[in-house]
């Protein structure tokens, strides 16, 4: 399976979209820890394996992290008991650790200061995409740094599951080049965008979940309206939430992350780390 998306020929539209179907919002989130600086979102996803039943990810994305505010030093602290208490077996970041190059070390220290897990997973997102000069093995580096093992076109298999992290979509070069044998197979992609063009019927059918983030969910939202704009070519179709395709079955998780971008302010999006829980099917 490959997918090599030609940028020159990318539209905004994709006959594709129909076949996802949103099964909760913003509105229906399932929040299990709504803290002073950091909510947390609780998913449960149906083990396609009985052997996967308990399993647990922990997964936050776009940190967009300065180090040098008391919002971050807040929220680091709660996400960080948070994440203690509920033990995951993996923990996984989405992309976009920092938005300036002169911050990459405040980032990883960040990382290290999560709770341990097994296995810890990272993908990289646009704003790392953006600084050209710095290349693949740097970041490998930078993340090896935290203990986690940064995925960039490959895949890893631990316990049963089998993750593939996919390059950025908007500044990267995404390609699906393995095979995916795994008793639960994840595809890790910092944008819903990446998902959905890579998402051709013989791929989906092999995967079980894909975790996405990017969109902050919108960062500024209105009561009863929602998200005014996404960065994303499908509007806000994909803003925010757990999403299902209709025919292969895949589900997707698109976060609203922690930190902010462009626009240094969240309105009714509060920062969000998620947690999936495998159960057994019914």
């Amino acid at each position: 399976m490959i997918f090599f998306p030609e940028k020159k020929k990318r539209k905004k539209f994709s006959h594709r979209l129909p076949a996802w179907e949103k099964v909760s919002g913003y509105s229906g989130r399932n929040i299990v820890h709504d803290g002073k600086y950091l909510e947390a979102v609780k998913y449960s996803m149906p083990a396609s394996d009985t052997s996967l039943a308990g399993k647990k990810i922990v997964f936050f994305s776009d940190l967009h992290w300065t180090g040098g505010s008391n919002r971050e030093k807040n929220i680091l602290r709660e996400a960080a008991a948070f994440i203690a208490g509920f033990q995951p077996d993996i923990i996984i970041s989405g992309g976009d650790l920092i938005s300036y190059a002169s911050r990459i070390q405040h980032g990883i220290d960040a990382l290290n200061a999560l709770p341990e897990a097994e296995n810890k997973l990272a993908v990289v997102g646009n704003w790392e995409r953006y600084k050209t000069w710095i290349p693949d093995s740097r970041w490998k580096e930078y993340y090896a740094g935290a203990g986690y093992n940064l995925l960039i076109n490959q895949m890893y298999c631990a316990g049963g599951f089998c993750y593939y992290g996919i390059d950025d979509i908007k500044s990267g070069n995404p390609e699906i080049n393995a095979d995916f044998n795994g008793k639960c197979n994840v595809l890790l992609a910092h944008s819903p965008d990446t998902a959905v063009l890579a998402g051709r019927g013989d791929v989906l059918k092999k995967i079980n979940l894909i975790l996405c983030g990017h969109t902050h969910a919108g960062q500024i939202r209105l009561p009863f309206i929602g998200a005014l704009k996404t960065s994303s070519r499908y509007h806000l179709k994909f803003d925010y939430g757990h999403f299902i395709h209709s025919k292969a079955g895949t589900h997707m998780m698109v976060s609203a992350g922690i930190g902010m971008s462009c626009v240094p302010v969240r309105i009714f999006c509060r920062p969000e780390i998620v947690f999936i829980e495998f159960v057994n099917a019914i």
